[in-house]
């Protein structure tokens, strides 16, 4: 197989089984030599002789799996003739060096109707590598399967925010609405894709009690539509708890809090008093206890509103209390 490093043997009835498993990533030629073969490689150039094995000196080493995260080993089973001898090595680099735990073979290994079976007794670690015994030349391994339990990985929460509300094209003359409903959403980063419930809690940000969001029952999407209609205003703090206890046993469950930045609730509307008339001005102020005051608007007689402009340097674009003057208006005549 020119891109695999191996070499088959055919039979007359067309069955086909690994002899050779190259240290190459390229088998290119073969030669008789003798009872043996010599084999060209590419990807590093070689030649390799390759001879039939006497007595034990049979044997399969299997490629380095990869667990991608630390792993508890657990068992191993196979099928092939009777005999076989199987071993396994564990470590927690690519490649198989001297931090690498030493040959064991797998522990109470017994026939079942499926093959045999038995535990990988190598310590936990990311890596693992199988040599089958295959004694003698007729040995013949088929398959083989190994069990492993990861790492739990931990979840983590990445960004607690607010969704903007959908936009609506503004109708002419119409009035704003206000919702008091806040869309939060979180972000999560699940490198394990275990299945993941979320607690909410919050406090106002000059307090320390926190109030539970939801039902009993944890969330199972990452957002919640918050009604803070019955909340007084203010900067409020938002904390979202992630866990994977519905993937795993409790022992090994993890879990991962974020807090959100303050988040203003504001569902008080702004006051407008000190009205004053003076033809053609209007006068007053506008007042909110909460937030900036960024836009004002007046009508004449229930006309399209017009944005109206500061008028004094004690008037800024953010200021909670903006004292405004609308000029140049013409009231409707009157008899």
């Amino acid at each position: 197989t020119g891109t695999q490093g191996k070499v088959y043997h055919v039979a007359k009835d067309r069955s086909a089984s690994l002899a050779v498993d190259l240290p190459e990533r390229q088998a290119l030629t073969l030669a008789p030599a003798g009872a043996g073969l010599l084999i060209g490689s590419g990807d590093v150039g070689g030649v390799y002789r390759a001879r039939p094995a006497a007595g034990d000196e049979a044997s399969y080493l299997s490629k380095v799996m990869d667990a991608e995260y630390p792993a508890r080993w657990g068992m191993a089973r196979w099928h092939g003739t009777p005999g076989l001898t199987v071993e396994t090595r564990s470590g927690n680099t690519a490649k198989p060096d001297s931090t690498w735990a030493p040959w064991r073979r797998v522990e109470r290994p017994q026939a079942t109707a499926g093959g045999s079976a038995g535990a990988i007794t190598s310590p936990s670690g990311r890596y693992l590598q199988y040599r089958v015994g295959l004694s003698g030349p007729t040995g013949r391994l088929r398959d083989m399967s190994l069990y492993y339990l990861p790492q739990n990985q931990r979840a983590r929460i990445t960004e607690v925010t607010v969704a903007d509300p959908p936009a609506t094209p503004p109708v002419a003359g119409a009035a704003r609405v206000h919702s008091a409903v806040v869309k939060l959403r979180w972000k999560i980063e699940n490198v394990d894709g275990d299945e993941l419930t979320y607690r909410v809690v919050f406090h106002e940000q000059s307090e320390s009690t926190w109030r539970p969001l939801g039902g009993p029952e944890p969330l199972t999407k990452a957002e919640y539509d918050w009604n803070t209609e019955g909340l007084p205003d203010g900067q409020y703090v938002v904390r979202v708890t992630a866990s994977d206890e519905k993937s795993n046993p409790r022992e090994r469950a993890l879990d991962f809090a974020l807090e959100s930045a303050p988040l203003l609730v504001d569902n008080r509307p702004p006051e407008v008093g000190e009205l004053h008339a003076s033809y053609p001005q209007i006068t007053g102020r506008a007042r909110d206890g909460a937030s900036n005051i960024t836009e004002i608007e007046y009508t004449v007689d229930g006309a399209n509103g017009t944005a109206c402009p500061p008028a004094t340097a004690s008037w800024t674009i953010r200021s909670r209390r903006s004292a405004f003057a609308c000029p140049h208006w013409r009231p409707a005549r009157t008899r």
